[in-house]
């Protein structure tokens, strides 16, 4: 039987652990905000920048639909469409979402006036939903998406 001592080392080296994991992966310092609406449900796309910021790697979540990729966080890689970057027209790619051997969810484009940005869902992939970049910054935590996002990793594994 572990007495509260033991249990409170252990809990210490447990968090010790993780923040020497996380620290190991470089991640963005706040998560990007998007917003959206699709048959009437707010939908909420969060994005967190994460590994060395010249590989142009995001981890992405989107919530408030209802789709097979909904709630899940996937990496994604960012493909730009033009070789002159000024456009900024990108869209970021993953390998990860069953069924799809590539998969480009979220979706920049200049036109003309700005960039306008938007997702394409697994169970509607010809029609798109247009979001935009939250107005304020909500208080979130990239180590705990960060964490997330391996738990999940590690419970898909068969």
């Amino acid at each position: 039987m572990l007495t509260e001592m033991m249990k409170v080392i252990i809990m210490a080296a447990c968090l010790l652990l993780v923040s020497i994991l996380v620290s190991a992966q470089d991640i963005g310092q706040q998560i990007e905000i998007y917003y959206g609406q699709s048959a009437n449900h707010d939908i909420r796309i969060k994005m967190l920048r994460v590994g060395n910021p010249e590989n142009e790697e995001v981890l992405i979540q989107i919530s408030g639909v209802d789709d097979p990729i909904s709630n899940h966080i996937f990496k994604y890689k960012k493909e730009w469409q033009n070789s002159d970057k000024r456009l900024n027209c990108y869209q970021y790619v993953t390998h990860d979402v069953l069924g799809h051997k590539r998969y480009a969810v979220f979706h920049s484009e200049n036109n003309g006036s700005g960039n306008v940005y938007k997702i394409f869902l697994v169970n509607m992939p010809l029609n798109p939903v247009y979001v935009e970049p939250a107005l304020y910054s909500e208080n979130l935590d990239p180590v705990f998406m960060y964490n997330q996002y391996l738990y999940q990793l590690e419970n898909a594994k068969p």
